[in-house]
């Protein structure tokens, strides 16, 4: 009880903030990475096959994050901003401006 009278009370007064992030993977890289959640290890094969997901995961998420971050700057100089709004979009001190 208490701690839902304070959640109650906390979220009259204190609302959450969400920002809407843009998806940094593609539809394929987040399918495989669902497939992992459901993935139940029992043998030696299963976790081959865990295996072989985690690597095709690494790959695409390899190639996904540089194309999202092109497209994003790509974005940023179409709209006429400059690229030091897109460095500050990113989180401070990891500018990744290529």
């Amino acid at each position: 009880m208490l701690v839902e009278t304070v959640q109650t009370i906390g979220s009259k007064f204190y609302k959450t903030y969400r920002r809407n992030k843009a998806n940094r993977f593609s539809t394929n890289t987040l399918n495989l990475m669902t497939e992992r959640q459901e993935m139940r290890l029992q043998s030696t094969t299963d976790a081959s096959a865990y295996r072989r997901i985690n690597r095709q995961i690494s790959r695409s998420q390899n190639c996904d994050l540089p194309h999202f971050n092109t497209e994003r700057l790509k974005n940023a100089i179409e709209q006429n901003r400059g690229s030091k709004v897109f460095a500050r979009d990113l989180s401070i001190g990891q500018s990744k401006l290529m």
